[in-house]
């Protein structure tokens, strides 16, 4: 608090204020600067946890936010599954069209994902063309129809890239999180059951448990 004393003498009453202004701007500017390097601290954050290119989560946090939900499993009792998916002759739709046609795919994939799978589902671009699903409260037979539902939505999407129009499919591998296993034996498990199904015709859903096939 400033305070005048009377009579009031212009000069000195003209620089409080001036102060005062000065003051008040400074503590403005700095409220927005925090303010900005707040805003960018949480983009650096979701950067972090984000592929770049389609805007899902990375094989990093996936890993972490698993951990997260082998422990709660393990509290709670409650189950939970993988689904791996993997786009069937993605090399040669970037040899076909190139690799920014390539990138197209990956990001019409991405939205199908993100479009088709619950709000409780976590998805992460594991690497290349395959993706993986962490799926909450869903046993390997709820998680199979959910995979069924995907391979459907993307059979029957197509790709816009210039003047190109291009559709793909995509083959998946389903498995009920064991909890007698770690995360990278569960993972693998789904992988196979993924191969397996490329093997036997690619565009359909196996699961893990005795590699039954959906379609």
């Amino acid at each position: 608090m400033d305070y005048v004393q009377k009579p009031f003498r212009k000069l000195e009453l003209k620089s409080r204020v001036l102060t005062h202004l000065e003051i008040k701007q400074t503590r403005d500017k700095l409220i927005k600067t925090n303010e900005e390097l707040k805003i960018a601290m949480e983009r650096l954050n979701l950067l972090a946890v984000l592929d770049p290119l389609t805007g899902l989560y990375n094989r990093r946090f996936f890993l972490t936010r698993l951990s997260e939900e082998i422990k709660r499993s393990s509290r709670t009792g409650s189950e939970f599954s993988l689904i791996m998916c993997d786009i069937d002759y993605f090399k040669k739709i970037n040899d076909t069209y190139g690799h920014e046609a390539g990138d197209k795919a990956l990001v019409s994939f991405s939205k199908t994902l993100s479009g088709t799978c619950r709000a409780t589902d976590i998805i992460a671009r594991w690497g290349g063309e395959e993706f993986l699903i962490l799926a909450p409260e869903t046993d390997e037979k709820a998680s199979a129809v959910l995979a069924e539902k995907l391979r459907t939505a993307v059979e029957n999407s197509i790709v816009k890239y210039n003047d190109l129009s291009f559709s793909f499919t995509i083959t998946l591998g389903v498995g009920g999180f064991d909890l007698t296993k770690t995360a990278e034996q569960n993972i693998s498990l789904v992988d196979a059951a993924l191969y397996n199904g490329k093997y036997s015709g690619r565009n359909k859903v196996v699961c893990c448990n005795n590699f039954c096939m959906v379609k």
